[in-house]
């Protein structure tokens, strides 16, 4: 197994960990109101984030990328709408 081989598994894995935690947070933000360690900036930062992985991901055809961006998009604009309506609300 070449090295590069080795390297994309260890992304795709540890990707894998970061969605989880992604989604944790959305979660966490959408349902316990409990938004003070996010800003709309970071969620913006966020989402342009990922779909610029995305579409890189895409450009190169390499599916761990793909896969895992495809997975983080959503989890991200989730946050982002619990970020926005929490900055809503409060203002």
């Amino acid at each position: 197994m070449h090295f590069v081989d080795v390297m994309r598994i260890l992304t795709f894995v540890t990707s894998i960990c970061l969605t989880y935690g992604l989604y944790d947070q959305a979660w966490k933000a959408w349902n316990n109101k409990s938004k003070e360690a996010y800003s709309l900036p970071l969620a913006i930062f966020l989402v342009a984030n990922e779909t610029v992985w995305l579409t890189y991901g895409i450009a190169i055809r390499e599916w761990p990328i793909i896969a895992i961006c495809g997975i983080n998009v959503p989890a991200v604009i989730w946050l982002m709408i619990a970020v926005a309506f929490k900055t809503r609300v409060k203002n």
